[in-house]
């Protein structure tokens, strides 16, 4: 049997998922749901969905397996209790939750539950971390030593629009969020791979001074003046991590890493990626550029199109087609496929499971709490290793 599945949220980035949730050949049944009439029936018109419903009640009584969640970021947990405590798996957009009590809740109800919670962290399947995750698996790299990580998401790359649609007409008090409240798509790049976690933090930020005063001193709920924040972590395998979280910058956008190690590093930069030795470096760019080649929505990781470095095989045919959309640099239709084959092979652990999602974004909670403290090294609490799902 199929998976009967209800996407929650019919907004810009759902838009990307509906026809891969549409297309997978393990999807039984498929349900748009969204409060408001006129955006559901676009969504369902579009994309040739016929079941609909405005009730998010309806879904969690209804006969459905699981529900993928395209809603505000403050709604996340909240609508993930609800989902796993009336027995749904849940894929969910990032972040998890924005607070740790939230952290801890969705993690017990997994656990209590034994339900899959997938999050849907694309840096997990871009061309960079699938290259260093395979060369760290043959340990090519020896010892980690040393890591970066940065997300540069400048308010002219789209930042306005999305916002305005996410808060209403109160929309700066919501847009002013510290940077590292959204640290997952940087800093998984780097856990992804080496399945080490931060420990501990010292954090700085940058001051914002921009006119549109959307992190001027009470104008946003969280009383937060910081539009880039830079972190630096203790890593559990001993490495040091760097992070950094932008808003306001020159730069075309960038979800990025590099990653050194005792015997082979990874350095990416705009235009170019390469892997270096102690002999020589080696243009890598080809491997892992994508075939869209162009640069979608935000203009921030939003490369189209499979890189060669990308393993399709696994992946339905229909996803192969250049004219399904493909976005953040490829890793779309890999989240996907991973959600309904976990569970429809009934994994223990699957990847992007809330123990490891807390990893990626514990560490950016403490990091602005160290910032209020002028840089002060904090210990980032760990809710522990992934738990096996009792099927």
């Amino acid at each position: 049997m199929g998976v009967k599945l209800a996407v929650v949220g019919c907004g810009a980035f759902c838009e990307h998922f509906v026809p891969l949730f549409r297309l997978h050949p393990l999807v039984e049944r498929l349900t748009l749901c969204d409060r408001n009439d006129d955006k559901l029936d676009r969504f369902c018109s579009r994309f040739g969905v016929e079941e609909r419903t405005t009730s998010y009640e309806e879904v969690l009584n209804g006969d459905y397996d699981a529900v993928a969640l395209f809603t505000q970021p403050w709604l996340h947990a909240s609508m993930t209790l609800d989902a796993l405590r009336a027995g749904k798996h849940v894929w969910c957009c990032v972040p998890v939750a924005q607070s740790l009590d939230d952290l801890r809740a969705v993690a017990a109800a997994v656990e209590e539950r034994q339900r899959i919670y997938y999050c849907a962290e694309t840096s997990f399947y871009t061309p960079n971390t699938v290259f260093c995750r395979r060369m760290f698996d043959r340990g090519a790299f020896g010892r980690i030593v040393y890591a970066e990580c940065e997300y540069y998401h400048d308010w002219d790359h789209g930042l306005y629009e999305i916002h305005k649609a996410r808060g209403g007409k109160d929309w700066r008090k919501k847009a002013g969020s510290p940077p590292m409240w959204y640290p997952t798509h940087a800093i998984s790049q780097v856990t992804s791979v080496t399945h080490a976690h931060p420990t501990h933090v010292s954090c700085m930020g940058y001051t914002d001074t921009h006119p549109d005063g959307i992190y001027r001193p009470g104008a946003n709920q969280y009383g937060n003046v910081y539009s880039g924040e830079t972190a630096l972590y203790r890593m559990s395998d001993g490495s040091v991590l760097r992070h950094n979280e932008y808003r306001r910058i020159g730069h075309v956008g960038a979800i990025r890493f590099s990653l050194y190690g005792t015997d082979a590093s990874f350095e990416d930069n705009a235009g170019a990626q390469v892997w270096v030795d102690k002999e020589r470096a080696r243009d890598v760019g080809k491997e892992l550029a994508c075939s869209g080649g162009r640069m979608i929505d935000t203009g921030a990781g939003s490369q189209e199109g499979f890189a060669p470095i990308h393993d399709v095989s696994a992946l339905p045919r229909a996803y192969l087609d250049p004219a399904v959309f493909k976005g953040h640099s490829g890793s779309h239709p890999f989240l996907v496929h991973d959600f309904l084959t976990s569970i429809h092979e009934r994994r223990e652990i699957p990847n992007n499971n809330v123990w490891d999602a807390a990893r990626t974004m514990l560490p950016g909670l403490v990091a602005h709490e160290s910032c209020l403290q002028g840089g002060q090294l904090l210990p980032i609490p760990d809710l522990g290793d992934p738990r096996p799902v009792r099927w």
